[in-house]
Order: structure tokens, then sequence, then C-alpha cells
């Protein structure tokens, strides 16, 4: 105990002090329930622009017939459901959710709303999952802190 009241006293008025650490606590409270999305988008590409690519780069594989997008959700549900925005699936064919445990799963869209860009998925699972609490708007303020929490660019896929 003493070692820590020793370390807490030497880092009095260091960096540790400043406001904006508030938002640390919050995070390390969140991470668990922030999940990483890829998806494999339908291909909105013409035959013509396909055999115009292949014309133009013969010796590169044709990118324009499948894509992949990134975004970022959080657990809504201790049963897999998730929210995210609408555009994030929009033109999604498979859907994969990365979770902080590092494990991966394919998700499907269970509701979704373009007007407010919204969409809900949901991913098996065998154990309840824990999500993150949905505010209310009406509860808050102009002027209030609000921070977003995500990784859309997670790098460690193995899809």
């Amino acid at each position: 105990m003493k070692k820590k009241q020793m370390l807490y006293r030497k880092l009095s008025g260091a960096a540790c002090d400043h406001p904006g650490n508030y938002f640390v606590p919050i995070v390390e409270r969140a991470k668990h329930s922030v999940i990483s999305i890829e998806t494999k988008d339908k291909s909105n590409s013409s035959r013509q622009s396909d055999f115009l690519f292949s014309f133009l780069f013969p010796q590169t594989e044709n990118s324009l017939s499948s894509t992949k997008s990134f975004g970022t959700g959080f657990i809504i549900h201790p049963n897999g459901y998730i929210l995210t925005s609408e555009h994030v699936v929009h033109s999604a064919e498979q859907i994969y959710v990365k979770l902080y445990s590092g494990e991966q799963r394919q998700a499907k869209v269970v509701w979704s709303d373009e007007k407010r860009d919204l969409a809900v998925l949901q991913i098996p699972t065998k154990r309840p999952l824990k999500p993150l609490p949905v505010g209310s708007s009406e509860a808050s303020r102009v002027g209030e802190f609000v921070i977003s929490v995500g990784n859309p660019t997670e790098t460690h896929w193995n899809i």
C-alpha cells in the first residue's frame, strides 16, 4: 500500500492529473464491448468497367469485382446484437465482426434504417456478451463532452 501511495505522490501534479484523463477509465470500461467490422461488398462495377480495367492493367488482379470496407460498432445486447452505422453494411455481401478478445464471427443484418444511418447486426454467441448502455439524447445537454470509441482499421483480420 505504501508503494502505491508513494507512486501516486510522485505522479501528483503530472500528466495523470490532466482533466483529459477522465476518459481513460471510460475507455477501459467500454473497450470489451466495442467491435471492429469488415465487410466484403457487392461489386457496383459493370462488365464494361471490368473489361476496361483488365485491358488497361492485364497483370493486375481486378479489384473492382470485390471490395472491402471497415467500420466499428458496439454490443447492445448480451445475445450478440450490435449497433453500427447503416453505411458500414449498406452494400455488404458478407459481414465479419472482430471482438476485443480477437474472436472473429460472421454477422447478419437484422435491422437497418438508411435515413437514420443505423443498423443492428447479430453474431452467434455461446456466452453472454457485455453490452454498452445506450443513452438518451433527452438526458444530454449542449456543451457536454462526448467521446467515440472504436477502431475500424483493425489490421489483423484472418478472413
